[in-house]
């Protein structure tokens, strides 16, 4: 799992590095985070498949299957070019990114994956940005009458640490 804080030595360039074998297989789809349980999980789903798979994540990748492309992180300037020019060039039928901070950002640029012959299921932006925000989708479901259990901002938990009420603490966004 790559944290907020990590870098990446080819930050604001396009993906250059690229690893590839040869692969009976012919229809392509593109995978994200790699590295990560999800994108490791998918890779294994789509091969089981028929797919040959394309990888991409911020690290090397630990295993080469198909083919792999270092990209930038999700919220790096660059990630959107350096995914279209994966696409540009692999063409694949597929995108599934696999990393929640990623999400976001690609929601906004679908359109032109889409223009290129990409199917991906993700929502509108603001649809995706609900999700990732946990405070804002606990406060909707909670005015939609929907039992969300008692969320609280940090600023307003003194009393209730005070009481010794059990609590579980998390982050407002991403996993």
């Amino acid at each position: 799992m790559h944290g907020p804080g990590d870098t990446h030595p080819n930050s604001h360039q396009p993906a250059t590095e690229h690893v590839e074998r040869e692969s009976p297989l012919t229809t392509k789809a593109l995978v994200t985070g790699i590295n990560g349980p999800a994108g490791s999980a998918t890779v294994a789903f789509l091969r089981l498949r028929g797919l040959c798979v394309v990888w991409t994540d911020i690290c090397p990748a630990e295993s080469i299957v198909d083919s792999f492309f270092l990209v930038p992180r999700g919220d790096d300037p660059c990630f959107e070019d350096a995914i279209l020019a994966v696409v540009s060039g692999e063409r694949p039928v597929l995108l599934v990114p696999t990393v929640s901070e990623e999400l976001a950002v690609v929601s906004r640029f679908k359109h032109r994956l889409r223009a290129l012959g990409v199917h991906l299921f993700i929502s509108e932006p603001g649809v995706v940005d609900l999700a990732n925000d946990k405070l804002d989708t606990a406060t909707q479901l909670h005015e939609l009458r929907i039992p969300v259990p008692r969320t609280l901002l940090l600023s307003e938990m003194q009393g209730v640490m005070e009481a010794g009420e059990r609590l579980l603490m998390t982050t407002l966004e991403g996993d």
